[in-house]
């Protein structure tokens, strides 16, 4: 059956490879159709209430995306498609008589003159002579039509919840300090590592434990390492504050007290320029001596999330990692993050 994931326009690569990852974290059969500016489309296999029962967990997972829609149809983006989509369409047989449904649009990217509000009223009104009643504020069904390089259709089976995000921000934290991610992205990275519940967690660069705490919420068991003990102390307050289980050291990346294979994700945003000098000398063999010991304790197969300033595929090969996936995002004009995806073979 189709299924449709609307992103949230935020880093698209990384929102596509965060969707990918928590479907097959899940457990679920699927295969990509297609991807659109701010949407990807998958064909899941499986009972549907199964599946819908799976993807309402991944949705609480979702760091970069809206909503998740199952698909009626696909056309071109142009009113005549659109409406003769719902005109020759039967109504999904799960919305009852009864059922009340409204009927939203959105324009993504597109110079297309269609006007979204409209064509909520006029696909409104044909759902409306099919015998059903809207309603603009608590409705049962909301069907939502995509518009971009096509048009998706469908129906909204569950939205996720971004707020919580905002208030995670790294100054609404008991302990901040600047130059920290966002718990957005942390969180989206912690899912593209495929971490499950229950699995033991490591950043060996924990910093103020933003990461920690994205991963610890999703009943993990988290490990943090630090050299400076004020920050780790100040990682402690973070975790706390979100009742997230932790073990906390005081340490160096280049040299984790942390048994061989005995890790099942890690994702880690190690120090960039200057404040590098805090951990080492030189940069390179920095990176290079903490991808050493990441590579020993993660377990086979495992995938480790690492974020720096520069590429550093050399060095993960000379670790011995496979590369599965290089991100990059732009935070300024001096700084482009480069996000390495490594799976440890």
């Amino acid at each position: 059956m189709l299924y449709a994931v609307e992103l949230s326009g935020e880093h698209e690569t990384i929102s596509c490879s965060e969707t990918l990852s928590c479907l097959s974290t899940v457990g679920l059969k699927f295969s990509e159709v297609d991807r659109f500016d701010q949407a990807i489309l998958l064909d899941i296999k499986g009972n549907r209430h199964f599946v819908e029962a799976k993807l309402k967990i991944v949705a609480e997972r979702l760091a970069l995306a809206r909503c998740i829609i199952r698909v009626i149809d696909t056309c071109e983006p142009t009113e005549s498609s659109i409406v003769n989509v719902f005109a020759k369409q039967d109504i999904p047989n799960d919305l009852q008589l009864d059922n009340t449904y409204v009927v939203r649009v959105k324009k993504v990217r597109t110079h297309n003159n269609l006007h979204g509000e409209n064509l909520e009223k006029k696909i409104g009104g044909i759902i409306h002579r099919k015998g059903y009643k809207v309603n603009l504020q608590n409705p049962d069904r909301i069907f939502r039509i995509l518009i971009s390089k096509r048009c998706i259709i469908g129906s909204i089976i569950v939205s996720t919840n971004r707020t919580p995000y905002e208030e995670r921000a790294p100054h609404n934290k008991p302990f901040f300090y600047p130059g920290v991610l966002m718990p957005k992205l942390a969180r989206s990275l912690v899912n593209i590592s495929k971490l499950k519940p229950n699995e033991t967690f490591l950043d060996p660069f924990c910093g103020t434990g933003g990461i920690l705490v994205e991963a610890g919420l999703l009943a993990s068991n988290v490990v943090g390492l630090d050299v400076q003990e004020k920050i780790i102390s100040g990682a402690r307050l973070n975790l706390k504050h979100y009742e997230v289980s932790h073990d906390l050291i005081v340490g160096n990346a280049t040299v984790l007290p942390i048994m061989d294979n005995s890790i099942d994700s890690i994702v880690t945003d190690p120090p960039y320029g200057r404040s590098a000098l805090v951990y080492a000398k030189n940069l390179n063999n920095l990176y290079l001596e903490s991808l050493l010991e990441i590579y020993r304790v993660l377990k086979p197969e495992k995938i480790a999330v690492v974020v720096t300033d520069k590429n550093i595929d050399g060095l993960a090969l000379k670790a011995g990692f496979n590369i599965v996936d290089t991100h990059y995002q732009y935070v300024h004009r001096s700084l482009t993050r480069i996000i390495s995806v490594l799976i440890k073979a």
